[in-house]
């Protein structure tokens, strides 16, 4: 079912799409990754920053796919930090994309390692769209944005959160000495700067709220929160809390929509509707993937409705099936390498 709307989704796209110039910043991410991915098979000229030219370990992977694939690629250097920086990368470009910003919850200093770096990287970014009057700008920022998850932070409706929410749990005072709440705090922190800048220089933005992003990994290594989980949940490991989960490629189709469709506006939230316990992935990896061990759970937990991703499905004509985004992820990293599973040996002849 999955691979049917989505087919029938770019295939709609690609009569949109003449050779356009696009912008993606921090473009070797996990979730850049697979949008520079699906730019790229729909004829999109990408031009993507990265941190450094010189760590060819970062970005081969997509100038494999540039290979691969119809659209172009060109790749630049870029500081979140610096002013201008990110100029070249937006000059000539229709659209720009700006996924870069930090997702770790270790920050040695809040401050400078987090909030700093996401504040200031998207007011670089706008500024240097402004300047290249760019038509619109698509920021990454996160459901963080709209909840804390702090347990004094309720959805405005109620019952579920929505793209009217807003994580207003930002002072100082919540973050300074807590690297998990500098995280979520530097999400909101850094959208509010995206509007506030789009609306007094005019410039149309538009904003991607993924939950945790999970899905096939294309890039030969291990980072951030939401690749090092289902690592540890292939070596051996519990999940560790439940939180909805959205599938990357769902995440990399709400961006390219929330560009080329003239009606796209406002905030998306991509998410599944329910939190996601162990004991439902357990139950997925295990029947899928029956080769291997997987932590038994301690209990059958229910799946909890927490997101009204009406809004989303509205764009992007529907979300893939978690089963599918659970199974596709683990053995990605499987097959390359990046994961170890224990055997089963009840399944050994």
């Amino acid at each position: 079912m999955a691979s049917i709307f989505v087919a029938v989704a770019f295939q709609a796209l690609a009569f949109q799409v003449s050779a356009q110039t696009v912008c993606v910043t921090g473009a070797g991410g996990y979730v850049a990754t697979e949008l520079v991915k699906q730019l790229l098979e729909n004829g999109f000229n990408v031009k993507g920053t990265v941190r450094s030219l010189k760590q060819k370990d970062k970005y081969q992977h997509l100038e494999k796919l540039d290979a691969a694939l119809p659209g172009t690629l060109k790749l630049l250097e870029a500081d979140l930090l610096k002013s201008n920086s990110f100029d070249a990368c937006v000059e000539g470009a229709k659209y720009v994309f700006h996924t870069a910003s930090p997702f770790h919850f270790d920050a040695k200093n809040s401050l400078t390692d987090m909030i700093e770096p996401a504040r200031n990287g998207t007011e670089n970014v706008l500024r240097s769209a402004i300047k290249a009057k760019a038509q619109r700008v698509i920021v990454t920022s996160s459901f963080a944005a709209s909840s804390s998850f702090l347990p004094e932070d309720k959805p405005d409706s109620g019952s579920l959160y929505s793209e009217e929410d807003w994580n207003d749990f930002i002072d100082e005072s919540v973050w300074k000495d807590n690297s998990q709440q500098a995280y979520i705090a530097s999400k909101s922190i850094a959208e509010r700067k995206a509007w506030e800048l789009g609306k007094s220089h005019g410039i149309d933005v538009v904003v991607i709220q993924p939950v945790l992003v999970m899905g096939p990994v294309l890039a030969p290594r291990v980072e951030g929160v939401s690749v090092g989980t289902m690592k540890s949940l292939i070596e051996g490991d519990p999940l560790p809390f439940a939180f909805p989960w959205c599938d990357n490629r769902d995440v990399a189709r709400a961006h390219i929509q929330a560009a080329v469709n003239p009606k796209a506006s406002g905030r998306y939230i991509v998410s599944g509707r329910d939190t996601i316990p162990h004991s439902y992935v357990y139950g997925i990896l295990s029947k899928g993937l029956p080769q291997y061990l997987w932590a038994k759970p301690e209990k059958e937990e229910p799946l909890n409705p927490m997101v009204d991703n009406t809004k989303v499905k509205g764009l992007i004509g529907g979300l893939y099936p978690l089963e599918d985004t659970i199974l596709d992820m683990a053995r990605s990293l499987i097959s390359a390498n990046l994961a170890t599973p224990k055997k089963n040996p009840k399944t050994e002849l």
